[in-house]
């Protein structure tokens, strides 16, 4: 079977379906609870492990690489998404309390996307509690990279929090 030839802007819009279903299932299927053990949160590759485990069925699907801990020189990478040498998202995971969390989309993400030769990044911050004023500077940062005319990495914010269940609302 002759699978498309994916363009930056399909893989890019394959990546955010990605996410979009992660967050639901941690959002609304109750995934939220592989997050914690015993009323504490779990690491951030625990998250990461999680995402991958959902991306990996889309990438395999739409003949998509998905490349874990990639290490340009730069730092390990959490993701990179990518169909040839042209076609390449990078995606950053961090939770809300990290207290790296406005400096990884700032300048982390950044570095990456620059070593990798690509405009197109993601950054995932799942919320689980005590993100304080960090997501309000990383919004400020985001326009502050637009009004500059730079390319801005898209932002989801995926709230981890276990949710009480249907019955107790």
């Amino acid at each position: 079977m002759q699978l498309k030839s994916l363009t930056i802007d399909d893989v890019y819009k394959l990546v955010q379906e990605i996410i979009k279903q992660f967050a639901h299932l941690i959002e609304k299927r109750g995934l939220s609870k592989e997050l914690w053990s015993k009323g504490n949160r779990r690491d951030e590759k625990s998250v990461q492990r999680i995402f991958f485990a959902v991306a990996d069925s889309y990438c395999k699907a739409n003949n998509l690489d998905i490349s874990p801990e990639v290490d340009t020189g730069t730092g390990e990478i959490d993701f990179k998404f990518s169909v040839g040498y042209e076609c390449r998202i990078i995606v950053e995971v961090k939770l809300s309390d990290n207290p790296k969390l406005v400096p990884g989309y700032e300048k982390q993400l950044e570095a990456y996307k620059n070593a990798e030769k690509t405009t197109k990044g993601i950054y995932i911050i799942m919320d689980i509690g005590k993100m304080g004023k960090k997501l309000e500077r990383i919004w400020k940062i985001k326009s502050d990279f637009l009004s500059g005319k730079l390319p801005a990495s898209e932002i989801y914010v995926i709230d981890g929090k276990i949710k009480p269940s249907a019955s107790k609302l």
